[in-house]
């Protein structure tokens, strides 16, 4: 949808032949609907499912500004996804899973009084199914609920999580169904399907750690920061049984948490973690200023140690070169690209330091390129590193707004001093023998001719082939 129209998208969408808007007490009484083909609201941009290929049912409530709201999905049926929008039609946040992928929940004091949208909608294009949404106004400036800090509070009491690790010690473990321990800032493998154990553990800013996970199932092993980012992660190091995070520098002192999950849900098995003791990071290295529009020509060494998380190539032994940039209006459409004399790779940093987009090769492993839309003002930043440790050299790098064309391509010529071979001299191509003249058809054969009566079918009257199927047989 065009931006220009969103603000009017949800006012406007009483047209012929749609749904109305549903209008939801905010006293917490719950509203039964059902999502499915009817609901085919046009909703605007801004939640990740807007798209027309999602059904979507509106409900509207008042608020007056600094008003807590506390707005529950809940649905036995489907995968259920809440989004809300403001006064205006503005995204105001949305949210797929909370405590299990049949519930999705949001909990916000709400900026301006003012008409809110709650759109009801699937994780999946197509998904509906039986539902039940409440709106419980807490009052304003009444405190957000405390078990909405805890997502999965609704699952039962878990397991008790291990003692606080001794760095450089091996652990023995056991990934079953009684291991439901809840963690702040995972991805989608905080679902309940996955089995999870937690070693808690105090990392102070400026240290590095390295963490192997050995098992006999395909494992996943995470470490993630005191304010629920994920600071590293790996699934496969050797193979699909070790995993290893190697060198993570960690960025904020506190108290951190290794997970050790699986790949797929519902996995079990045994596990062997070991836990490195806590070295002195490399000193980070600042960022440098970037503008959008500028080309810059750099070499990435060993002095270069921009901040970095989420990806291994937050360990020590990759360079890394950072570049800041502000964004002043939502949506900003940006092309990046740079081009090395080494196998390079690239990365976007969002403003909560989450990866947005990386890519390592483009055309070649000499270049690479994102192309990306940054939903929100604030600062971003584009990190450089190398495909392979320890490796670098020089760079250029270009940041553009709006889409860049794609790269020219040349079609290839002939290598210099490359010919089509001739014929061997002497060959000809091989004659018939002597006096052959072909096979002749057994005798007594002949061509059948069609049956007494038989005539090719004309086709009916005002027929017209398709196109590319040409003229019908006469």
């Amino acid at each position: 949808m065009h931006r220009g129209l969103a603000a009017i998208a949800l006012a406007t969408l009483l047209v012929v032949g749609l749904p109305a808007l549903t209008p939801i007490s905010t006293d917490g009484t719950p509203a039964q609907g059902t999502l499915d083909a009817s609901d085919v609201f046009a909703v605007p941009e801004g939640s990740s499912r807007s798209g027309m290929e999602y059904f979507h049912d509106v409900f509207t409530f008042n608020a007056q500004a600094g008003e807590t709201v506390d707005i529950d999905l809940n649905s036995e049926n489907f995968d259920c996804y809440l989004a809300l929008f403001g006064p205006n039609s503005e995204f105001i946040q949305d949210n797929d899973d909370f405590g299990s992928t049949r519930r999705s929940r949001v909990a916000l004091s709400v900026p301006s009084a003012g008409t809110y949208y709650a759109v009801v909608t699937s994780f999946s294009p197509g998904n509906g199914g039986a539902f039940t949404l409440s709106v419980t106004s807490l009052g304003v400036g009444a405190p957000i609920p405390e078990d909405f800090a805890n997502p999965w509070g609704n699952i039962p009491m878990p397991t008790p999580p291990p003692p606080e690790p001794i760095e450089g010690t091996a652990y023995q473990g056991t990934l079953d169904p009684t291991d439901t321990v809840p963690v702040q800032g995972l991805d989608y493998r905080a679902d309940p399907q996955y089995y999870r154990d937690v070693y808690p553990g105090y990392l102070s800013q400026g240290q590095m750690i390295s963490i192997d996970l050995v098992s006999d199932f395909d494992g996943y092993l995470y470490l993630i920061g005191p304010s629920g980012q994920i600071i590293a992660q790996d699934d496969d190091f050797m193979d699909t049984r070790t995993s290893r995070i190697e060198d993570a520098v960690i960025t904020e002192t506190g108290n951190h948490q290794i997970v050790v999950t699986s790949y797929s849900g519902n996995t079990t098995g045994t596990y062997t973690l070991t836990i490195g003791n806590p070295q002195q990071a490399p000193q980070a290295t600042a960022d440098s200023q970037i503008s959008i529009g500028q080309t810059v020509q750099e070499a990435l060494t060993s002095d270069d140690r921009a901040v970095f998380v989420s990806d291994h190539r937050a360990g020590a032994g990759y360079w890394r070169d950072g570049f800041s940039f502000m964004v002043s209006a939502p949506d900003t459409q940006v092309t990046i690209t740079a081009n090395y004399d080494f196998d390079g790779y690239l990365f976007l940093i969002g403003p909560d330091g989450q990866i947005i987009s990386a890519n390592d090769d483009y055309t070649s492993t000499r270049d690479s390129r994102i192309d990306a839309v940054l939903p929100a003002p604030g600062a971003y930043r584009i990190v450089v590193s190398s495909f392979s440790e320890g490796n670098g050299g020089s760079y250029s790098l270009t940041l553009q707004e709006g889409a860049a064309p794609p790269p020219a391509y040349d079609m290839p010529t002939t290598p210099p001093g490359f010919n089509v071979p001739d014929v061997t001299p002497g060959f000809n191509t091989p004659s018939a023998p002597p006096g052959y003249s072909g096979p002749t058809p057994p005798q007594g054969f002949s061509v059948p001719t069609p049956p007494q009566g038989f005539s090719v079918p004309t086709p009916p009257q005002g027929y017209q082939p398709p196109p590319g199927f040409g003229t019908p047989p006469q």
